[in-house]
């Protein structure tokens, strides 16, 4: 639900969803249908070992919920 310093189109296609579910439930409110999205926060998957296989130190680390403020302070 927030964004970090990096990765401009990862970030706003998940704004996205969020935005796309929002329209959804107020579109569909006055028939009683409710609609969710589902947003789990960080996930350790093989994809953070193989980018620090490949990228060494500057691979991104894994951030905990609301993101790295000091990523996105000028």
């Amino acid at each position: 639900m927030v964004g970090d310093g990096g990765g401009p189109a990862y970030v706003a296609s998940k704004h996205g969803v969020v935005g796309l579910t929002r329209q959804l439930a107020v579109g569909h409110a006055a028939r009683g249908v409710t609609v969710n999205a589902i947003c789990p926060g960080p996930i350790q998957t093989g994809l953070r070992t193989n980018s620090t296989r490949i990228l060494g130190d500057e691979a991104p680390v894994m951030r905990g919920v609301g993101g790295d403020e000091a990523a996105i302070r000028p």
